[in-house]
This record gives structure tokens, sequence and C-alpha cells, in this order.
């Protein structure tokens, strides 16, 4: 099943029973935090820690490359600072988003390491399972809400790809989401409630020295959710001990041209990171 990595340019999982539970109890717990009122939410900080960051986003920008959405950005490195600010804030629909996303990032380790020995043994990536395990921590749970009042077939997610290892898409209340094949076209992928989609990101790329692409996708509005929103829940996993994307150097991947690493011979590719030490 790996191989569609490769082929496709991602894959389906079917969910297990605990995470299917888990998954369902964090977008009730989204969506209650959506619905508080616009000042309770934005007491809710966003803090970094090196390169990590963890809170509340509110970007309401338009325009190219910008999207008109709220995300909460949660993982297990940063917890305890972040369940403190829940504490102070005494914000309990906070309280219960957290511990619902702690369930959840624990309910997918099992499977994300059993996919991690599959595709180590399948495409002889050393190591990547035990760099998964060690990077379990900075796994991040990204909650979004992307507005309404929006026009029907607008992008209201820009064409992009991730920058970690993979990226598992665990809820899309509604369609719209569009990946471009390795062929250059825009096609319309189908999510179900039965099973999580994963994507390999801009590191996996790396560490694969180009077997797995990096897949560029987008949201495109639907008459539905230009009305009334859209929300999604995914997890990025980070590969800790490989290199990122140097954005200091080459900036935003949303600014650059989708699919522009589908054939760039790999040591072009590899001047896109930043040098190992």
């Amino acid at each position: 099943m790996v191989d569609m990595l490769q082929s496709r340019g991602y894959m389906r999982i079917p969910y297990p029973s605990d995470v299917r539970i888990a998954l369902q109890r964090a977008v009730d717990s989204w969506e209650r935090f959506c619905a508080l009122d616009a000042k309770i939410k934005q007491s809710v900080p966003y803090m970094r820690r090196d390169q990590l960051g963890v809170g509340y986003e509110c970007k309401l920008e338009s325009g190219k490359g910008k999207d008109r959405k709220e995300n909460l950005h949660v993982m297990i490195a940063m917890m305890q600072e972040f369940e403190a600010i829940a504490r102070h804030l005494d914000l309990a629909p906070l309280h219960e988003l957290l511990r619902d996303a702690h369930m959840l990032i624990g309910a997918l380790s099992a499977p994300m390491l059993a996919l991690a020995r599959e595709l180590e043994h399948h495409y002889k990536l050393h190591g990547l399972e035990r760099e998964m395990l060690r990077s379990r921590p900075e796994w991040m749970v990204r909650f979004i809400h992307y507005f309404g009042d929006q026009e029907a077939g607008s992008e209201i997610a820009s064409a992009h790809a991730d920058k970690s290892g993979l990226t598992s898409h665990l809820y899309e209340s509604d369609h719209g989401f569009e990946y471009l094949d390795h062929r250059g076209r825009w096609r319309r992928l189908a999510f179900n409630r039965a099973s999580m989609m994963l994507l390999p990101d801009m590191q996996m790329q790396y560490r694969s020295k180009g077997e797995l692409k990096a897949l560029w996708h987008r949201v495109v509005a639907t008459e539905q959710t230009a009305k009334h929103g859209r929300v999604s829940i995914v997890c990025f996993m980070s590969l800790l001990a490989t290199p990122v994307v140097d954005k200091s150097r080459i900036g935003r991947l949303q600014d650059m041209s989708p699919g522009f690493n589908y054939e760039m011979p790999f040591a072009e590719f590899a001047k896109l990171f930043v040098k190992e030490k």
C-alpha cells in the first residue's frame, strides 16, 4: 500500500477504533471552541520556542497566498505550557480541546510508527521508525476553521506543499480538497469518515532522495463552504534528524510555483534546505 505514496502521491489508512473515537471527540471540542466569542479566543496566545509554535491564530487577510481562517496548534513538547495558560484563563473549552488533542496524538502513535516501519523497509529509509518515535513530541495537530463569506470556487487554502515529514489529514468537514498530480493536473480528492489521508512532505522528499514527492494541495470553496465555512484537522509529523526547508532564504512555499519540486533533480532540491551541521 505504501507504494501509492510514490505512484499517486497519497495513501489512505483505515482508522483504528481508538483513533476514530479520539478524533470525534477532538472535532466536537474544536467546534465548541470555534463558537466562543472572538475576544475570548484571542486571549489564547501563540507561543514560540525555537522553530516551534503552539496556540491560537486568527488570520483575516485576503489575497494571493492568504487564507482567511483561525487555527489552534497543539504539540506534546509544549503541552505543559499550554495547559498552564488554559488554567490561568480558566477556559473550559480550551482545557477540553487540549485534553482531546493529547488523546488524539496518543492514539495516532501506533499506526504512524507502523507506517514508518513499512516505509523504512519499502524505500530503504534506514532509521525512519526510530526518528519518527524520537520526533513524536513535536508532531503538531492543527485545528483549522476556514471562515465563510467567500466566493464559491475560490481558493480558501492556497496551493502549497507541507514542510514536515508526513501530513495526516484526519478530518475534513466538507468537499473541496484538491491535489496537484505528478502530471501537473489539479484533481479533487474525496475524503471519507473511515480513513485518514497521508501525504508525503518536503522533509520526506529529502529523506527519500526524491523517491517520494512532497504533494501540492489546496482547498477550493464549494457552494456550502463558501457560505458556512469549513473545519479540518491535520497532524504534521516532523522529522527531527532531517534538515528543514530554509524559509529565511527561499521564502514561503505558498509563493513558489505549484509542483516545482516534482521534476527537480535531488541535488538541486537539497539546496532548498538548511545545511546539516
